[in-house]
């Protein structure tokens, strides 16, 4: 998985960062981040938490039966 990760990112040239983590059991299994430069963004990056956890609320949706073209009403 780790070789995976990296191999995604060989031709990034923008900061870019892969981390992996297996859901059942919260183990890392890949960390990897571009440019190589000192600072590592995977580790040592701060982003806002709705960009990442757009990931879990689509997820949400598509299990719960809706489709990419589903309304959804917000009181």
């Amino acid at each position: 998985i780790q070789a995976a990760a990296e191999f995604a990112l060989r031709d990034v040239t923008q900061p870019a960062a892969i981390v992996v983590i297996e859901a059942a059991t919260g183990q890392v299994r890949a960390v990897a981040s571009r440019p190589v430069d000192g600072f590592d963004r995977a580790v040592l990056g701060t982003y806002p938490p709705g960009s990442t956890f757009k990931v879990v609320t689509a997820t949400a949706l598509l299990t719960g039966g809706l489709g990419p073209d589903s309304g959804v009403e917000c009181p």
